[in-house]
This record gives C-alpha cells, structure tokens and sequence, in this order.
C-alpha cells in the first residue's frame, strides 16, 4: 500500500544514535528535493528485495 508524504528513519540497530544523525539529513533532503550529500545506491527502500512483491518470488 502507497500511503503519501510517509517518510521513515528506521533500521540503525545498536548504532542508531551514531547513524541517525547522517540519515536524518539525508531524509530531510529528500523531503525537501535536495540532492543527498552521498551516493544512495542500494540503500533506498524502493531498491530492496520486498519493495516489489515480484522481486522477492524470483
């Protein structure tokens, strides 16, 4: 299910307090439609294996 303007900053483990702050910016970017100050590949949730139910079967 798409649900709209839902942003998410999940998944630091036992790291979270360190890595927050880097991803928090990078969320806050991309809601605004800045470019992130690092590279994003294979990091964006659409680029995982359950983001597309078709992916995961294959």
């Amino acid at each position: 299910r798409d649900i709209r303007n839902l942003w998410l900053n999940t998944g630091h483990g036992h790291i979270g307090w360190t890595m927050a702050h880097g991803s928090a910016r990078i969320v806050a970017d991309l809601i605004a439609g800045r470019a992130a100050p690092i590279a994003l590949d294979g990091i964006l949730p659409t680029q995982a294996r359950f983001a597309e139910p078709s992916a995961a079967k294959a």
